[in-house]
């Protein structure tokens, strides 16, 4: 019997000792959180300038993929395009292209919440408390602006990178590193 006290005291004492990476485990929340709304949601049908965003690129991908066959217009090509290239994986893994919209759109919240913004204030999800108080405020988040986020827009992806170069900025490191460039290129000429 004393083997077997030993034994559980051994085994919690690695439970209590095992480090919990609280980021993932909010992460995976979200990202669970936010794709279980979409499918709630469940928009399949996009209008105005969402449906501009799912469709114009469609000419890019048509007949091969040719860049070129972007129609001229007043805005970017970089989101229309990429959004092109998630809606082709939905429809060859999914059948559906939305499905990986949202993917793609619980993916970023994901990644926003979890990573960006307590890179970006300088704070750590390494707790439970500060776990619940993030996936706290992305339920608060999915409650006022939640159908705002199941369209193909591009002012979520806009903050998202824009917010994505000032984290990495913050990091002050010396090179200025291929990633930060693209993040804010991406930001700056992408989406305004």
């Amino acid at each position: 019997m004393k083997k077997d006290e030993v034994n559980i005291g051994r085994y919690s004492a690695l439970w209590k000792n095992r480090k919990i990476n609280w980021a993932l485990v909010a992460f995976i929340t979200i990202f669970c959180v936010c794709f279980i709304f979409s499918c709630i949601r469940n928009v399949v049908e996009f209008y105005h300038d969402s449906r501009y965003y799912w469709e114009i690129a469609e000419p890019v991908v048509s007949e091969g993929f040719d860049i070129l066959n972007f129609p001229e217009t007043f805005r970017g090509y970089f989101y229309p395009v990429f959004l092109q290239i998630v809606r082709l994986v939905g429809e060859k893994l999914f059948g559906q292209g939305y499905w990986g919209l949202r993917l793609l759109s619980s993916g970023m919240i994901a990644c926003f919440f979890a990573r960006v913004l307590p890179d970006i204030f300088q704070k750590r999800i390494d707790g439970l408390r500060p776990c619940i108080r993030i996936i706290g405020v992305v339920i608060v988040v999915l409650y006022f602006w939640g159908d705002f986020l199941q369209y193909p827009l591009s002012d979520f992806p806009a903050l998202f990178f824009l917010c994505c170069g000032i984290a990495l900025l913050l990091q002050r490191k010396e090179k200025p590193g291929v990633i930060r460039f693209v993040t804010l290129g991406g930001q700056e000429y992408a989406f305004i």
